[in-house]
């Protein structure tokens, strides 16, 4: 019998003051009975990506139970909140908690403003340690790195990327495709013509195939892979999530091309990963049209 998740909202909700007025705290254990307002309050963040959300973690993780969501409020409204994952620290009673998701926040003045009260919540719900794996615009990024780093936090770089490059979805798409450089449109244009078909993955075999062609190709550069498992649980989430997640694959004649891994949260979508055949020379354009395809889904959802 699955145990149901524990909703607590502490006996006395505790109240913070600050300057711009009074918050109540909130804290609620496992992912399945985090009130919707800040369950979506978490999603629709644009603090984050589409894996650091409540939906991903329910349908891959079988232990919901071990997850807490913190939030505070303002006149019912969640203004600040994370979802956290505990794990035991053996021979004690606490726990070591690594936020999955967060602290996602109203704006950068209230995330400073009630840091206190946040490790507060974090000590009262048993944790000895916080590691926070941040999605932060640079300005915020910025002042909270300089504020923790202040409180004793340490930074540590695992070597991923530090900045986005961004492509502006408002404008037509015709608008779009025109900004694009001439030989990026000759590219497309001729993976067109060569009968370049770009869909998404449609079973585990065509993922699995994916995987394949992406392993080789890290392999022939020397970088390090997602393992198959994370691309198969990709492809569930993309078949529950369809406006959230896109697996575009390319197909010339039969044979995979190359293709993306898109994600999509709060108006943002973020290519996450992608792979070029090495088995296919390099007059074949394999990954434009793709990429093409990749920005006219964004746009559409």
């Amino acid at each position: 019998m699955k145990q149901a998740a524990q909703v607590n909202e502490y006996e006395a909700p505790q109240l913070e003051k600050t300057a711009h007025g009074s918050y109540s705290w909130r804290k609620y254990e496992g992912l399945e009975h985090t009130p919707e307002n800040i369950s979506r309050f978490l999603t629709s963040s644009r603090n984050g990506s589409a894996f650091q959300n409540p939906q991903w973690h329910l349908l891959n993780e079988e232990k919901a139970e071990r997850y807490i969501t913190i939030a505070a409020l303002q006149g019912g409204s969640p203004v600040f909140a994370s979802l956290i994952r505990k794990t035991w620290v053996p021979g004690t009673r606490y726990f070591a908690g690594c936020v999955q998701r967060g602290p996602v926040f109203e704006n950068i003045q209230t995330a400073v403003e009630l840091w206190d009260a946040y490790e507060a919540q974090l000590v009262r719900s048993g944790l000895c340690v916080i590691e926070i794996q941040p999605f932060w615009r640079r300005e915020a990024a910025r002042q909270l790195k300089d504020h923790l780093e202040g409180r004793g936090y340490k930074c540590s770089y695992n070597g991923g990327h530090t900045e986005s490059l961004i492509l502006d979805l408002t404008p037509s798409e015709e608008s779009i495709f025109s900004r694009l450089t001439s030989s990026r449109r000759r590219q497309i244009r001729k993976a067109i013509k060569i009968g370049i078909e770009v869909r998404s993955a449609r079973n585990r075999e065509e993922m699995e195939k994916f995987w394949e062609l992406y392993r080789d190709m890290c392999k022939s550069k020397n970088i390090g892979f997602m393992p198959r498992k994370a691309f198969e649980r990709i492809r569930r989430f993309s078949a529950q999530f369809p406006s959230d997640c896109a697996c575009l694959i390319g197909w010339l004649n039969g044979e995979l091309v190359g293709g993306n891994i898109v994600l999509r949260h709060s108006g943002i979508a973020e290519y996450m990963r992608g792979a070029g055949s090495i088995k296919i020379g390099n007059g074949v354009p394999k990954t434009d049209l793709i990429h093409w395809e990749s920005i006219l889904w964004a746009k559409r959802q």
